[in-house]
């Protein structure tokens, strides 16, 4: 078990590190992907919210992007800052 959270902790350090590197989709499928492993670190989600919104304009989003990033974003970020 140690090793797995180790793999998604470096990974996660990476995809960070190389955050200008992400197009919209990329930077979307990662924050699915992390969310779906319940990994990612809130630094990670917000980062790829912001790569999201840099690198497209927001409307340009068509629904199922929408509804991946309502249902992907983990709602306990915004719980959390209390």
């Amino acid at each position: 078990m140690a090793l797995y959270i180790q793999v998604y902790n470096n990974l996660q350090i990476r995809v960070i590190d190389m955050q200008g590197q992400f197009d919209a989709q990329e930077a979307l499928d990662i924050l699915v992907s992390f969310s779906i492993s319940e990994e990612g670190s809130n630094n990670l989600y917000i980062s790829m919210i912001e790569t999201m919104t840099t690198k497209r304009d927001p409307g340009t989003y068509d629904m199922v992007e929408i509804e991946m990033i309502l249902n992907y974003f983990p709602h306990l970020i915004w719980a959390s800052e209390d």
